[in-house]
């Protein structure tokens, strides 16, 4: 499903700007690898490329068995449990117009060009747009990397996605994608692309699922030369991301402190 939006959505969209109001765009975050940082914005540098969803699809199943019976056609139905939620995204990337340089007759004021380009389909504000021959493929494979495994985490990572005023709208894992090309130049390069993504729920808050209390069988490791806390954490637990853990047990505010000979308590994480 492209995106598509109508001239009255367009004339709202630029009249919101004029009264002033900011345009939200979409933020699609993965799980980072860094100390002291927790999630990394994939589009931080390159924000203008991905066009805002359209809609926004969510999905909850429950698991049933059906018992036969020779009383019924049917049988009885018997609850097993619940899926988690999982939110369907079609993300449009353009890379075929210069957004900061565009023309239709004259010049157009970079504010009402950023609105259209915002909130308009980009063949509609293709008209208004010069060429330019990049590649779409490096930003879309930055979607794709959230479903491959990450070699530091062992795992594909953990997404956040959220938008302005909707707020948080999901914190998972990416459990599909289908990417299909819709416009190519003359030499083969593509420069427009659907990528339909599916993302499964997972609370990713560590502290909800385990208590961490510091008690006398928890173990006890020496810092070697070298070693980080995500590092550690990774021997400890197959799970970088619980250096926050060590951190708050020893009393760690700044993780980049960490030094040769340190003795650490490492918390056994006990199901709450």
């Amino acid at each position: 499903m492209v995106l598509s939006i109508t001239q009255k959505s367009i004339k709202s969209g630029l009249k919101k700007r004029i009264w002033g109001t900011e345009l939200a765009k979409i933020t699609i975050e993965r799980e980072s690898t860094k100390e002291g940082v927790q999630y990394e914005d994939i589009f931080a540098e390159d924000p203008d490329v991905l066009f805002n969803p359209n809609q926004i699809n969510l999905t909850k199943t429950n698991q049933w068995n059906r018992e036969p019976q020779t009383s019924s056609s049917s049988g009885a139905l018997q609850f097993v449990g619940g899926d988690p939620k999982s939110y369907t995204i079609d993300l449009f990337f353009n890379t075929y117009e210069d957004l900061s340089s565009g023309q239709s007759g004259g010049k157009i004021k970079q504010g009402v060009l950023k609105s259209i380009k915002d909130y308009a389909t980009p063949s509609l504000a293709f008209s208004f747009l010069e060429e330019s021959a990049v590649s779409v493929k490096p930003y879309t494979e930055k979607v794709w990397d959230l479903i491959e495994i990450d070699k530091t985490l062992t795992r594909p990572p953990r997404c956040k996605l959220s938008w302005g005023a909707f707020g948080k709208i999901i914190v998972g894992f990416v459990t599909e994608i289908s990417e299909l090309f819709t416009l190519f130049l003359p030499d083969g390069t593509p420069v427009r692309a659907t990528l339909t993504c599916t993302f499964e729920e997972e609370d990713p808050d560590k502290e909800k699922k385990f208590g961490t209390k510091a008690i006398d069988d928890d173990p006890v490791r020496i810092v070697r030369r070298g070693e980080t806390l995500s590092s550690i954490a990774y021997q400890e637990y197959d799970d970088p991301s619980l250096w926050r853990e060590i951190a708050r047990i020893n009393g760690i505010d700044n993780p980049r402190n960490l030094q040769p000979g340190q003795r650490l308590v490492i918390p056994v994480l006990r199901p709450q």
